[in-house]
């Protein structure tokens, strides 16, 4: 009841500036917050991978929330590197790390921030390790998830 209560909050915020001329803040209450999830499993600091979750963030105007599961190495010089990027060109990012299965993570996170788009991740590489607990195959997986998944690259890691 809450979420209605604030979309129509915003519905009539909107509305008193549109009414104003106040075109582009009745656009900023009309907007929906969303976020992309890039998840990065290891050594996946590939370049590529990050650079098309900055573009795809600033394309559709989405916060950008960053999940690094198991010996992810947010010190790399690269990856630092990366994020002074996001900073200067003015991508909204948070870092989140998780020492679980990253299958098991991504549907946990996804299921907890349902503002969640979609997800990108480097390569099925990083899907195919073995959960314990939850069903380890990736249909299952891929099933489980209540946004659309985004594989940048076919190939395995490459450290």
């Amino acid at each position: 009841m809450g979420n209605i209560s604030e979309k129509l909050d915003n519905l009539f915020a909107a509305a008193a500036f549109a009414e104003e001329g106040e075109f582009d803040t009745a656009r900023a209450f009309m907007r929906q917050k969303r976020r992309i999830l890039l998840a990065l499993k290891g050594c996946e600091m590939e370049i590529d991978t990050m650079v098309y979750a900055k573009n795809s963030s600033m394309r559709i105007g989405a916060e950008l929330d960053i999940l690094c599961t198991g010996d992810c190495d947010t010190e790399n010089p690269v990856f630092r590197g990366m994020l002074a990027e996001f900073k200067k060109e003015g991508v909204a990012f948070r870092m989140t790390t998780a020492t679980g299965c990253i299958k098991d993570e991504i549907v946990d996170f996804t299921r907890a921030n349902k503002d969640v788009v979609f997800v990108i991740v480097n390569s099925y590489d990083d899907l195919k390790m073995e959960c314990k607990g939850r069903s380890s195959a990736l249909d299952a997986f891929v099933g489980k998830l209540k946004c659309p998944l985004v594989v940048v690259r076919e190939g395995a890691c490459q450290s």
